[in-house]
């Protein structure tokens, strides 16, 4: 009967059972575990995991486990151009038969040369050494999807997470100059939403019929969230100051015009988001999405997030099979900068006037509270956001539209 357990719980039970196939190999014969899922899942986790109780459990640090990632398989853009594959998302888009092959020779303990793919260019780099050791771990989205690979593991795994998870593991991993394909966080949702989501449906999770076991990825983001973007800390307070004088109290400079924005903040349907934000913006035309993570334990309103990631004008769409509203309310946003202080002075439509001061940076909270107290001397300062004061203060029919 198909197993089914959590991440958290996984090595406890994938280890011993991995333990046990390694007695019964015969010497220099490896024991072949695959471990399929979709795009960011979890499968890299799960493995760097098991790889590290294998290797205490053998008292062999970093000896134990060889990795045979599929993603070295892939055929690169020119040929999937010349034979019409029209994305990465597709099994033909991986040449699995040759997978397949150099696998069957490293079951038998060969050494071999394997392919090298570099996601930056899109394209093969030339060849890499493999050296099969007492486990081999096949990584990859068809890892059991291809007749002949399915034949060589003795362990079969399909690691298995929601829609919202997975999208935000593939942005915080793959975007930005030092992220994994180098995209611009745009090009990753663009890509996510059209086709890594679609072709996850169709081609990967069918898949999990293969299994011997399902591991159910629990997304927890006290530790996802780190790698959304830089720290950044926010103190708000009611109150309205004219320019001058914003500029007389705190000597902020006014930094163009004011903008109207309409936030939208948005939840998966499949989990909770524990003391993250999802926002959708819509300002001048455009759709913005930010995510913003728990707020960090132990600091002052200080919390991991993305900067602004600029979508297409119909990318609500992608939000509305999967997400609900929570809220959507309506602000005028004028800029301020006040040294190494951005001060944002906040004109809702529901709520009242607020101001919002912000920085990058731990060094520069005595200089937020400096100006936040000028600006509303007689407010108390909130390290909540803009959504949490709104569900406190406005009524609930008034809250989603």
């Amino acid at each position: 009967m198909k197993r089914s357990v959590r991440s958290d719980a996984a090595p406890e039970t994938l280890v011993p059972l991995m333990l046990k196939l390694k007695d019964r190999k015969a010497r220099g014969k490896p024991v072949i575990v695959a471990v399929a899922g979709g795009s960011g899942d979890g499968k890299g986790y799960l493995i760097e995991r098991l790889a590290e109780r294998l290797d205490a459990a053998l008292g062999a640090p970093g000896g134990a486990v060889a990795v045979l990632s599929l993603d070295d398989y892939y055929v690169g853009v020119d040929r999937m151009r010349a034979e019409g594959i029209p994305h990465f998302d597709r099994p033909e888009a991986l040449d699995l038969g040759l997978a397949a092959a150099q696998l069957a020779k490293a079951r038998i303990g060969r050494a071999l040369k394997i392919p090298r793919y570099d996601f930056a260019s899109g394209e093969r780099a030339g060849e890499q050494d493999f050296v099969p050791r007492t486990f081999v771990l096949v990584d990859g989205l068809f890892a059991l999807r291809h007749p002949d690979l399915l034949a060589l593991a003795d362990l079969k795994v399909f690691v298995r997470s929601d829609h919202d998870s997975s999208m935000l593991r593939r942005l915080f991993r793959d975007a930005g100059p030092n992220g994994r394909t180098r995209q611009s966080s745009r090009e990753v949702l663009e890509q996510y939403f059209t086709t890594v989501w679609p072709s996850k449906k169709d081609f990967i999770d069918p898949t999990a019929a293969e299994a011997d076991i399902i591991v159910e990825s629990c997304y927890d983001p006290a530790v996802e969230a780190h790698r959304a973007g830089p720290v950044q800390y926010q103190l708000k307070a009611r109150g309205f100051r004219a320019d001058d004088h914003v500029a007389g109290l705190c000597g902020a400079v006014r930094l163009g015009s004011s903008v109207r924005q309409t936030d939208r903040f948005m939840r998966p349907k499949t989990r909770e988001h524990r003391g993250e934000i999802l926002r959708l913006r819509m300002e001048n035309g455009e759709v913005l999405l930010t995510y913003k993570g728990p707020f960090l334990s132990g600091t002052d309103g200080a919390r991991h997030g993305t900067s602004p990631i600029a979508l297409p004008s119909d990318a609500m769409r992608w939000f509305t099979d999967d997400y609900e509203t929570m809220a959507t309310f309506t602000k005028r946003r004028t800029l301020f900068l006040a040294g190494d202080v951005v001060v944002a002075r906040d004109e809702f439509d529901l709520m009242g006037n607020w101001f919002e001061v912000r920085a990058g940076d731990a060094s520069h909270l005595t200089a937020m509270r400096r100006v936040i107290d000028r600006l509303c001397p007689q407010e108390p300062v909130e390290t909540k956001s803009y959504f949490e004061l709104w569900k406190e203060r406005v009524p609930a029919s008034l809250s989603a539209t």
